[in-house]
């Protein structure tokens, strides 16, 4: 690719952060827009890969690392009895592992590596419109009267995509009947015991399911499959304060094309699920890497096939996850009991599950 080709990556969340990034590591410095007035402060996507990790390069791994609370301990309960206990911390590395931190932070480390380079975004700029063929793509901005034109553009813009729409692109799928719930909150560290309950999840006899996942120091991330995750945890908690506590619908959605003329799709934009297993933000940073790569080396036309198996394999996982976990079957959950007991007696089993939860 000749460096004086221009390139746009609409959305600053963690996907379009990381294919801004990618660029300009290669010498190339994106317009990189946000609709967004300013930085987001939420931390939604929490959970970081070790394969992120290394797309995102060392300087960010070592901040990352410095903030984030790796996953060495899983505990799951069903029907409020234990069922399983990973805890291989000093069995393993901790760039082997998940670790958890606010998306906002993940965000900010990115951008103070974008800074190094000159890379500036964009805040308070909105598409309102766009056209591509097969040599470039047309651009209109919220906050310009005459259009621009792009040799790429990368669609980072999230589930309500309005690249997406403009582009009249279906995005097949289905969303779940009932809310699921969140929360971040603060607790009492002299009444939470962070050794012992790193990561765990318990599944109740009423197949409702609740998680809670470190993302700092007394600071926890709650997600259940009722309408409120603070009455489905299963032990008393003295919460400090609440940052976010709402709830949301899950959609499972992705789209047939990642690419339409000169436009590539990445992240939410071309894809979403439930967050069972993690990893939606990882995904889309595994998109922007590949998007930015085929651009790079003029293997666009590939791009598509390519994301579309990647991600398909993400979302059929997560589902099958997800199902298990909600499944009314008595007879699937004594075989998760069974399945969970094997692992938990075997640290080589332990491994390889923690590894494999800790891949897309």
């Amino acid at each position: 690719m000749k460096n004086n080709q221009t390139i746009l990556i609409i959305g600053a969340g963690p996907t379009g952060l990381t294919a801004a990034l990618q660029f300009a590591k290669n010498g190339i410095t994106p317009t990189i827009v946000e609709k967004r007035a300013s930085a987001s402060t939420l931390s939604r996507a929490i959970g970081i890969m070790p394969r992120s990790l290394k797309k995102l390069g060392k300087n960010i791994t070592e901040k990352i690392m410095e903030e984030s609370m790796p996953f060495f301990r899983i505990n799951m309960n069903i029907d409020s009895k234990p069922a399983m206990n990973l805890n291989l911390q000093g069995k393993i590395k901790e760039t082997e592992v998940l670790t958890g931190l606010p998306q906002d932070r993940t965000e900010e480390i990115i951008k103070e590596e974008l800074k190094t380079f000159g890379t500036q975004i964009k805040y308070g700029t909105a598409v309102t419109d766009i056209k591509t063929n097969d040599d470039f793509a047309e651009v209109w901005f919220n906050d310009e009267k005459a259009s621009k034109k792009f040799d790429w553009v990368i669609a980072c813009d999230g589930v309500n995509s309005t690249v997406r729409n403009k582009l009249n692109i279906d995005y097949p799928g289905f969303d779940l009947e009932n809310d699921w719930s969140i929360a971040d909150v603060e607790l009492n560290g002299q009444s939470y015991d962070y050794a012992a309950n790193n990561v765990w999840m318990k599944i109740g006899k009423n197949y409702d399911a609740v998680v809670s996942l470190p993302i700092g120091q007394n600071r926890v991330r709650m997600i259940s499959t009722t309408e409120d995750c603070l009455k489905t945890i299963p032990i008393d908690l003295d919460i400090r304060k609440t940052h976010r506590k709402g709830n949301f619908k899950v959609s499972i959605r992705q789209i047939e094309n990642y690419k339409k003329g000169r436009v590539l799709f990445a992240g939410d934009s071309a894809h979403c699920h439930s967050p069972v297993g993690g990893k939606g933000m990882n995904l889309g940073i595994d998109d922007a890497v590949a998007a930015v790569n085929s651009i790079l080396q003029g293997t666009t036309a590939t791009y598509s096939k390519g994301r579309h198996v990647v991600g398909a394999k993400v979302l059929n996982g997560s589902e099958i996850l997800r199902k298990m976990i909600m499944s009314k079957n008595p007879i699937l959950k004594y075989l998760m009991k069974t399945m969970f007991g094997f692992v938990n007696s075997s640290t080589f089993l332990q491994k390889k599950a923690m590894r494999r939860i800790s891949q897309l």
